[in-house]
């Protein structure tokens, strides 16, 4: 009678680690989504920074006297001559870092695509 009072009572325990092992590992699943869905936001803010910062870079360089208003005429307004060397210099800046994030996507995406196929093949054959 005592040794299977001892092997419930070891069973007893085994049950409740794995229960608070589960409870603890439902959070942790919650906490990764969580944490996902701001990682996502996160690049959102970046590609967006990434995107509109060579532009904004180059205006403060170049300086705020690009556009100038005539006091005679309220709805005129005159563009620095120099206006051109902004569009000239902060377009192909631009251009190039999204064509540049748009490369380290891809290979990214492909890289994941490779490892999944590589993973399916694995799996494939231990069946």
């Amino acid at each position: 009678m005592l040794e299977s009072t001892h092997l419930r009572l070891n069973t007893l325990r085994l049950r409740i680690k794995n229960a608070i092992n589960l409870a603890f590992n439902l959070g942790a699943d919650k906490d990764t989504k969580t944490m996902m869905e701001d990682s996502h936001v996160m690049k959102v803010i970046g590609v967006m920074t990434a995107f509109l910062l060579p532009a904004t870079a180059l205006s403060s360089v170049l300086g705020s006297n690009m556009f100038a208003s005539n006091n005679q005429e309220a709805w005129k307004m005159n563009v620095n001559a120099s206006f051109w060397v902004w569009c000239v210099v902060a377009f192909p800046i631009t251009l190039c870092l999204v064509a540049w994030l748009f490369v380290k996507y891809i290979k990214k995406g492909l890289r994941f695509e490779f490892l999944r196929r590589r993973r399916k093949k694995a799996q494939q054959g231990r069946v």
